[in-house]
């Protein structure tokens, strides 16, 4: 008998070579398909083991390497976080039973790619190559994708994983504004928020699979070598936005800063040769243009409006390790230590508070993976009663969840090696935010934008963060019709660290709930706080920014406005010195009016956007100014600008 009749009749043969056909592409999908998918154990960590316990020396926030490290316990650090009180068995149980829950996470999003993959077999131009079996095929493809860059890549998994054939979210109704000091009432349950937003099985479940599928695009992204190196402070500004961002950036100067920046402008259309290649080299500034990194094609493509530019600004941004600032906002003092600070080496990552209660979506912890857990947090009840049943909680007291205050995006400090992840998701949240994402996020509340992308960046990939505990307070001026808010005060990062450290030892010490939120209006609260500021000996934090919102100190647009004057008289946007001097020891009004004035009047290079027909009048108008607010100061020294021969 022939060795082929062994196998049987000529159909039995054809059935035999089939399933061999089919055992050998499983093979190749398992083998080489899925792993360019899901990092390998054996050449790179895995998602599960890069929030595996860390060691003694990582706890304590010393480097074991040389390099920073990051604890990891699935989210930030909140105000007075009572986890750290357990023991250490308590606290490892806690991270395995949390790898355990990732690993089941990832392998059901894996499982549920897999007939995705199938099902494009046959159309999958790299099965061809893995099919030849041939070594030089596979390394020549390895080669090219290692050639491609990181950001076409990245720009590559958000095309690939934008939402399609489905409307964008709307809203039912706007969801209520409520300060973060303010016990909410009605309270905040996952019931009462899932109210606001419509959404329709298709879209959740289309929202649902492009997520799955980005979180796993992003897994298998290894950081880059040598894209991103150094420190340095990166502001998105151009066209009538540019002047604002020079004003900002002199002043950094004048507070001594020395790190370098970059001025990221959307396209070529923005970029004033003047400005880019004579006046910002004297600030140790330079213009990096988008549209050019990514492609013009590319750019254009995506659409991108207001908020959704200045994730993507940071994202391509060269350095590693970023001081991201708004083009409004003032730093009054030096900012360089920020990206040395005690609590940027221990989290590389720092979130500074807006003024509102979170008003997120329950569909978005649905869409994104999430799972909620049971209440931790004591945001949402009385500070001196216990926590409400699930049910009745609210929504950012539980587990998993985005702690309550929202946050405030007008800076920002970020290590890209230790939070690329985060901050890949962050992007894609920005450039389809208009469409869906500020609307989960926010519900039509106070705040609309990019602020709160980057904490739900941090949450989708349980990165720990730091979250300033200081609230912001307002700077304004009162006019005959009541008073008007101007600026936002943030507060000095480190101080704020060692601050509510010494704070929370305390609550400890004198068995208090260290979970309760500080700042609440209550007179319990109140007490508290007198109590801990005369028991802990540590100075308050200091006034590190102001983000001034209305009106931006854009002069040709101050001076076209009347903005210097209010009911006939010269006015102070901070608010009279007098009110403000022991929050603000520096008049630094007087120093941003008076770059003003240089740039507009005394610099050889004006930009395009504050150019004026009446340039004397202008001019005039701005000197009266500036010379009613040295008038006016308590330190009018602050007049004075360093020499910079333009």
């Amino acid at each position: 008998m022939s060795f082929a009749s062994s196998f049987g009749s000529l159909s039995t043969r054809k059935n035999v070579l089939r399933i061999l056909v089919a055992v050998v592409v499983f093979q190749l999908i398992f083998n080489y398909l899925l792993p360019e998918r899901v990092s390998s154990p054996l050449n790179k960590p895995s998602f599960e083991e890069s929030i595996s316990t860390p060691s003694k020396s990582e706890s304590q926030g010393i480097p074991a390497d040389g390099e920073v490290h990051i604890p990891v316990l699935g989210g930030p650090e909140p105000p007075f976080d009572p986890t750290e009180q357990l023991s250490k068995i308590g606290s490892e149980e806690k991270l395995n039973g949390l790898s355990n829950t990732l690993k089941e996470k990832i392998k059901a999003d894996v499982d549920s790619k897999i007939p995705e993959k199938l099902s494009d077999i046959n159309n999958d131009k790299s099965l061809s190559k893995l099919e030849s079996g041939s070594s030089s095929s596979s390394s020549e493809s390895k080669q090219l994708k290692e050639e491609r860059s990181f950001f076409k890549k990245a720009v590559d998994i958000f095309i690939r994983n934008k939402p399609e054939g489905i409307d964008n979210v709307e809203l039912n109704e706007q969801a209520p504004s409520y300060w973060y000091i303010d016990l909410p009432n009605p309270t905040f349950t996952i019931d009462f928020l899932k109210k606001f937003t419509k959404m329709s099985d298709e879209q959740l479940n289309e929202l649902k699979k492009k997520h799955s599928s980005l979180k796993l695009d992003i897994l298998d992204l290894e950081y880059p070598k040598g894209t991103f190196e150094g420190k340095g402070i990166v502001m998105v500004a151009g066209g009538p936005f540019l002047s604002t961002a020079l004003i900002s950036i002199r002043a950094l100067r004048e507070t001594g800063s020395k790190l370098p920046l970059q001025l990221m402008l959307t396209t070529s259309e923005e970029y004033d040769k003047d400005v880019c290649e004579e006046l910002l080299p004297k600030l140790n500034a330079k213009c990096m243009i988008m549209e050019e990194i990514v492609g013009k094609e590319t750019f254009q493509s995506l659409k991108l409006q207001k908020y959704e530019l200045k994730v993507l600004g940071l994202f391509l941004s060269t350095f590693e390790e970023v001081l991201l600032m708004d083009a409004d906002n003032l730093a009054v003092k030096d900012p360089d230590y920020i990206l040395d600070s005690k609590p940027f080496k221990e989290f590389g990552y720092i979130i500074w508070p807006d003024f509102w209660r979170q008003t997120i979506s329950p569909y978005f912890y649905d869409i994104t993976g999430v799972e909620v857990g049971e209440p931790i947090r004591k945001d949402g009840v009385n500070p001196e009663g216990p926590n409400n049943i699930r049910s009745e909680s609210q929504l950012s007291d539980l587990e998993g969840t985005i702690p309550d205050s929202t946050c405030e995006a007008g800076q920002l400090a970020i290590s890209k090696k230790l939070h690329h992840k985060s901050l890949l998701a962050t992007v894609y949240y920005n450039l389809f935010g208009f469409k869906f994402y500020y609307h989960l996020l926010g519900q039509g509340a106070v705040g609309i934008g990019d602020k709160d992308t980057f904490i739900a960046g941090l949450t989708v990939f349980k990165e720990s963060y730091y979250f300033m505990k200081q609230r912001p307070l307002l700077f304004g001026y009162d006019h005959k019709d009541g008073w008007q808010d101007t600026t936002m005060v943030q507060y000095d990062p480190e101080q704020d660290y060692e601050y509510y450290q010494a704070a929370k030892q305390y609550l400890i010490k004198e068995g208090i709930d260290s979970r309760i939120n500080l700042f609440l209006n209550h007179e319990y609260t109140g007490n508290l706080r007198k109590k801990i500021d005369e028991s802990i000996n540590k100075p308050k934090p200091e006034v590190q920014f102001l983000h001034i919102h209305y009106p931006k100190f854009n002069a040709k647009k101050n001076f076209e406005n009347g903005d210097y004057e209010v009911n006939g008289h010269e006015r102070r946007q901070f608010g009279p010195r007098e009110k403000i001097k022991n929050d603000l020891e520096l008049d630094w009004e007087l120093k941003i009016s008076r770059i003003s004035q240089w740039l507009a009047c005394d610099s050889k290079i004006v930009p395009e956007d504050w150019k004026v027909e009446n340039k004397q009048q202008f001019c005039d108008r701005l000197k009266k100014h500036v010379d009613w607010l040295i008038e006016t100061s308590d330190t009018p020294e602050m007049a004075q600008l360093k020499e910079l021969g333009v």
